[in-house]
């Protein structure tokens, strides 16, 4: 048995599957005795505040992005910012690693995350992103750039299968031969609860950033009015539990992962984006699916035609989502099925005990 390790988590801040993501290494660095440490900012933060209020917590600032009607364009301009929030990361990684003496870094797509001073390990399902369709000649260069921000990084942990053929991320995750890398299988907070009666025939689950995902909520709340079906709308909001009633609408700000995970298997559809740590949940749990993509996110966009062209989940454009024809679309797909947990963390246990 190795020593305990502090380990800092360093989860992106856009939206909140990065931070949850981290929850599975998190508590499996938990039960193997060592000692976890988050760096995190905005709604990841607040979440992981949340769910681990025993640990150490710090503020790990990042740059702010707000999606407009093409977030990938916004990404784009978004350019020199994120090259100086990338230097800007790592000077601040390197006065946390040794203000509190920390052992290993993980980073959820924080590129300046690492340290000359310990091992860092970055985790991604991105290692070939994908840009607007228009500029798609740029790949090769964004595909050299991130591989250069990734040389400092001992390993690349890749929350996927190894085979692309039966992979949840396709060609996103499978881009380079590299002997960094570490497919762990799909990553889920999420746990299968016992089957249990009741619950909302349909589950909206909002997420993602600003101000798409309350332009989202709105266009979903004016048309749910008048869909004859109860639902349960998920705001992606996390804070001290709030709920309210809108009709047959009942509207909470978020969901303690068992009561999320109990409402996924109820649920006769679920609305939502088509984020990795979604389908990652659904992989996990099971269920069907209609995906709506945060406009111009291209690696939602196509996460979501994947999973159509399997006949797994249906998906729709958020400028004209309709509740009405994802509810009747429901049936003729076959949504996915419950999995058993995978071996995938043991790579994970041997970065822990090297």
């Amino acid at each position: 048995m190795s020593r305990s390790k502090r380990i800092l988590f360093v989860p992106l801040d856009w939206g909140l599957g990065h931070a949850t993501r981290c929850m599975p290494l998190i508590n499996r660095a938990l039960s193997l005795g060592h000692q976890p440490v988050i760096a995190a900012s905005g709604r990841g933060a607040a979440l992981l505040q949340e769910q681990y209020p025993h640990l150490e917590h710090y503020d790990f600032p990042g740059v702010a992005i707000k999606y407009g009607k093409n977030a990938a364009f916004d990404t784009l301009l978004l350019g020199p910012s994120l090259l100086r929030g990338v230097r800007q990361e790592h000077l601040l990684l390197e006065k946390l690693v040794e203000k509190y003496a920390i052992d290993l870094v993980v980073s959820d797509n924080r590129y300046g995350a690492w340290s000359k001073k310990v091992p860092s390990v970055f985790m991604s399902h991105q290692l070939a992103p994908l840009p607007p369709k228009s500029m798609y000649f740029t790949r090769p260069l964004l595909q050299g750039l991130l591989r250069y921000w990734l040389r400092s990084f001992k390993y690349l942990l890749v929350p996927d299968f190894e085979l692309e053929f039966g992979s949840l991320a396709g060609k996103l995750s499978h881009a380079w031969p590299d002997k960094r890398l570490r497919y762990l299988g799909p990553l889920s907070r999420l746990q299968p609860q016992p089957k249990s009666m009741g619950g909302f025939p349909l589950l909206v689950v909002l997420s993602g950033p600003e101000p798409q995902r309350t332009i989202f909520e709105r266009h979903l709340r004016q048309q749910l009015r008048y869909f004859d079906v109860p639902s349960l709308l998920v705001q992606g909001k996390p804070g001290p539990y709030l709920e309210q009633r809108d009709g047959h609408i009942h509207i909470v700000n978020a969901l303690a992962p068992t009561a999320l995970a109990t409402a996924i298997q109820q649920a006769e559809l679920v609305v939502a984006r088509s984020g990795y740590s979604t389908v990652m949940d659904l992989w996990q749990l099971g269920g069907r699916a209609c995906f709506v993509p945060t406009p111009g996110q291209t690696e939602q966009e196509y996460l979501a035609e994947r999973m159509a062209a399997k006949e797994i989940c249906s998906y729709q454009n958020q400028a004209s989502f309709n509740i009405a024809r994802a509810w009747e679309e429901r049936a003729h797909f076959d949504g996915f099925r419950p999995q058993a947990a995978g071996e995938g963390l043991m790579h994970w246990d041997e970065i822990l005990s090297s």
